[in-house]
């Protein structure tokens, strides 16, 4: 007794009238939220977050932490002023934000909280302008930088170095969630 044989696959656009498995759909870039519920890896995010505070955080602040032990071996002090005073602080702010821009963009604009996604990096781009602006004020001509800038560099470095921790740290989380 014979096995009867399969019937042919219906023609496709190949030649050879055999039609072949095509590729799934790419997924744009700004596809519309998926329905469903979001879901979130914690292990991985963990993880990432550990990740982030030793790469992007403590070893961006190094610098000013070695500029710190500069001024009080040498100076026997460190003001604020003094170490941050030349706005540093704003060059770590623009690298923090931008490196949790770039997770969003990566992992894609597609899945659930699009519209979070999208602010973070609108918020994002804003903040690396306005710290990159400023700090190029402040890397000016020493005569041509007002005493009001000098006043505003350390609040605003700090304020800006903050917000960018805080949006680095939401775009690792928002970025997971599919």
């Amino acid at each position: 007794m014979s096995i009867p044989a399969a019937p042919p696959p219906p023609p496709g656009n190949n030649p050879s009238g055999h039609s072949q498995p095509s590729p799934p759909p790419a997924t744009p870039l700004l596809a519309p939220a998926s329905a469903g519920a979001s879901t979130l890896n914690w292990k991985e995010i963990r993880l990432k977050c550990i990740k982030w505070f030793f790469f992007e955080i403590a070893f961006a602040l190094l610098p000013l932490v070695f500029a710190w032990k500069e001024f009080m071996l040498k100076d026997g002090k460190a003001t604020w002023l003094a170490v941050l005073g030349r706005g540093e602080l704003l060059l770590v702010a623009v690298a923090v934000t931008a490196a949790g821009v770039g997770e969003i963009l990566i992992k894609g604009l597609h899945g659930r909280m699009r519209s979070l996604k999208i602010g973070l990096i609108g918020f994002g781009m804003l903040m690396m302008v306005s710290a990159a602006n400023f700090y190029g004020d402040l890397a000016g001509p020493a005569d041509r930088i007002g005493e009001w800038a000098k006043s505003l560099t350390v609040p605003t470095s700090l304020t800006a170095v903050f917000a960018a921790i805080i949006l680095n740290l939401a775009s690792i989380i928002i970025s997971e969630v599919h």
